[in-house]
């Protein structure tokens, strides 16, 4: 049937195609078309298949099909709009045939090809399209859109089965999750060879020019260089190794040693002060005895006072300055 409308500026339009975002929502099973065919036949056309001003259907691919299969002209009504992505999406959100996984995937695909979906994020204001329309509510649908999202950047081969109803909108989720991850690891892994051949490169040009030189021109990976330097510098690989492996033992006995020395004086300080309640110093010791030390360091240890009495003022120094 041949159907026309009247733009703005007086010229007709007839039907060319479908608009490719409209496309991104499946057509109705053939016994549903029959169904709104006969519907159509009996009450005429309620709604009029709406078209691009080029004559690409934006909404009405179905009850065209009905009208011609009910053998009635369907009426064309011209956008007038500007956001054909909105437009469509607005018209199929609410589509009671498709499960809400298939409507969100076929509104991710909208709103992908109409380039509001960049490194890996919806731009902003794309997931409140159609949320008002949907009885989910609207965290739901933002979820829902999301995990679409997530689908297309890792599984897109799987984007059309969900609007199929082939596969669950959840499903293909996982899918994608483990495509997500699968990906990471794989980048990840290729950042540290990178790195592993940055640091092999910068460790034949320095140690050996020569076979630096013949890996480049013979088109070597600089790991292989390496490989290779160590294989005629095993001794040589052995002294580094064992210096690398002295210097690591060195600096841990040094921070044992740091830490055996804060641990002395911590506890050393925190002896002092739980004595430091005797403010009556002539009677804490006017029972003194040496022999009753055990050991016997008390005595030798009283000449350190001043040694003792200077750290502490150090400390507090050193904790005011902090």
């Amino acid at each position: 049937m041949n159907s026309t409308a009247t733009i703005a500026r007086g010229e007709p339009v007839e039907i060319t195609g479908t608009h490719p975002y409209a496309d991104k929502f499946p057509m109705l099973s053939d016994a549903e078309l029959d169904e709104l065919a006969e519907s159509i036949a009996t009450v005429g056309l309620l709604h009029p298949i709406i078209v691009t001003d080029d004559g690409l259907i934006l909404d009405g691919r179905n009850r065209l099909e009905a009208c011609n299969r009910a053998k009635v002209e369907a009426d064309l009504e011209v956008y007038a709009g500007d956001d054909f992505a909105e437009f469509v999406i607005a018209c199929n959100v609410a589509r009671r045939n498709m499960s809400t996984g298939a409507r969100a995937m076929s509104t991710a695909l909208v709103l992908a090809a109409d380039g509001r979906r960049e490194n890996g994020r919806w731009k902003r204001g794309s997931l409140d399209n159609g949320k008002s329309t949907v009885t989910e509510g609207v965290d739901n649908w933002n979820t829902h859109l999301k995990r679409a999202g997530t689908i297309l950047d890792f599984a897109p081969a799987l984007a059309q089965e969900v609007v199929d109803g082939h596969i669950a909108l959840d499903a293909a989720y996982r899918k994608a999750q483990e495509a997500r991850d699968a990906e990471r690891l794989k980048l990840e892994r290729q950042e540290r060879e990178r790195i592993e051949e940055a640091e092999a490169e910068q460790f034949v040009k320095d140690n050996a020019p020569d076979l630096a030189e013949q890996a480049e021109s013979a088109g070597w990976s600089w790991m292989a260089a390496r490989t290779e330097w160590e294989r005629r510098n095993r001794e040589e690989a052995a002294r580094l190794a064992k210096e690398k492996a002295d210097k690591a033992r060195r600096e841990k006995e040094e921070r044992d040693a740091r830490s055996d020395l804060y641990s002395g004086i911590l506890s050393a300080i925190g002896t002092c002060a739980t004595y430091g309640r005797y403010d009556d110093t002539n009677k804490l010791m006017s029972e003194f005895d040496p022999a009753e030390l055990k050991p016997h360091q008390l005595e030798r240890h009283l000449d350190e006072l001043e040694l003792a009495q200077r750290l502490i003022s150090n400390l507090i120094a050193w904790r005011n300055d902090r």
